[in-house]
């Protein structure tokens, strides 16, 4: 077979946001470079039911019980065509219709962030030559370095808008299965239908990074923001619209429920808060809460977010909308993308066939710190946004 494929191998002990930041990546590489993407599954994330593909489809997340975060099984609450591209499934039948010997099937792992000068510069149809298979194990959202490629296909990229590019992608990925869909919906009648949705993700408390966590301020000014947009929208509610009410998603879930408490209604003006959720159980069912989480984020009309949070930033990628940012204790920023950051404008620049037209192809804030990146990461990151911005300012 002529055939090329890439292979991209699901992280384990992963959350759903972090998982598609790469896949998405992925997935448009595969678009661009003209191969059949699969998904390898890493040991502690494999669904621990049956590997026909059927099977896979039908099962619903509530069967299973995890009770470590070993096992996530992602698989279980996706539908085709999300995550189901499964390089397992794939070698099976592979190696059982063709007769081929396994060793003669293996892939070659390819660091793309190590070769961001081809994603960026080269033809990307012969990124890699004739190898049938190559695997990706990055999780960073790279798509950056795709979109501004001069070889890439206009006819690709023209049903992907640029300012759009995350949104485009993950929407497409992301297709729960009915059990998600139904407590997503039975929500959303209850609570959001005909009403303006403040919706707040906040992530309190520290981080993989060693981050200290949400000071009290940081937390105040949250709620400062959400006060202020209940006003502004209280005199500009649409006949259709009944209300105003707030949706808070947290990691703090306890804590922010005494908080709230403690507020007093002024403190949110018109607006209620009517839910504050946060995650629950191990597995599948942690996963299932968090995809419920960035779905109902999605249908806010305002977003308030943390700083590089990985579900902040599905759910108003979701939203297709600018998010309010709360920097730090004194600093809410009204985003001017709804993107995640997109931490490889450095890099662009760095490539050896970079001119300045290819930064008009992007969609970034540089305001907004880099999601999932450490603090030297971050500095620097925003270092080589502000060199960007400052040579748009040039032109």
């Amino acid at each position: 077979m002529n055939a090329k494929y890439v292979v991209y191998e699901m992280p384990g002990n992963t959350t759903v946001a972090q998982s598609l930041f790469g896949l998405t990546s992925t997935y448009l590489f595969a678009l661009m470079s003209e191969r059949v993407l699969l998904v390898q599954w890493t040991g502690s994330d494999e669904s621990q039911g049956s590997n026909d593909i059927a099977a896979g489809n039908s099962t619903t997340a509530g069967e299973s019980s995890g009770t470590s975060g070993s096992t996530s099984s992602l698989e279980e609450i996706f539908l085709d065509p999300g995550f189901f591209w499964s390089w397992e499934r794939f070698e099976d039948r592979w190696l059982n219709y063709f007769g081929y010997a396994e060793e003669d099937l293996g892939s070659t792992v390819v660091d793309v962030i190590a070769n961001y000068n081809s994603l960026v510069c080269d033809n990307l149809k012969n990124f890699m030559g004739d190898t049938q298979f190559i695997k990706i194990t990055n999780t960073e959202y790279f798509a950056p370095l795709l979109t501004v490629n001069q070889h890439a296909s206009r006819t690709v990229l023209e049903e992907i808008p640029s300012v759009d590019t995350f949104a485009s992608l993950s929407n497409w990925l992301m297709r729960p299965v009915p059990t998600v869909t139904a407590a997503v919906r039975r929500f959303r009648e209850r609570y959001l239908e005909d009403n303006y949705v403040i919706v707040m993700e906040m992530d309190v408390l520290a981080d993989s990074t060693g981050g200290s966590g949400m000071s009290a301020a940081q937390q105040q000014l949250f709620f400062k923001e959400a006060s202020d947009a209940s006003y502004r929208a209280k005199g500009n509610l649409t006949p259709d619209q009944q209300g105003i009410v707030v949706l808070v998603v947290t990691d703090d879930e306890e804590g922010l429920q005494s908080r709230v408490a403690d507020l007093g209604q002024d403190s949110l003006g018109a607006a209620g808060v009517v839910a504050i959720t946060g995650p629950r159980g191990f597995g599948t069912t942690r996963i299932l809460t968090e995809l419920q989480q960035a779905w109902l984020l999605g249908y806010g009309d305002v977003s308030i977010v943390s700083p590089a949070s990985p579900i902040g930033v599905l759910g108003h990628a979701r939203m297709s909308v600018s998010p309010i940012v709360i920097l730090d204790s004194h600093t809410a920023h009204q985003s001017t993308s709804s993107q995640p950051c997109l931490a490889d404008i450095g890099r662009v620049q760095e490539a050896s066939c970079f001119s300045s037209a290819m930064l008009s192809r992007l969609s970034y804030d540089p305001n907004v710190p880099c999601l999932g990146d450490p603090p030297t990461t971050v500095n620097s990151c925003n270092a080589a946004r502000d060199r960007a911005r400052n040579l748009r300012l040039e032109l």
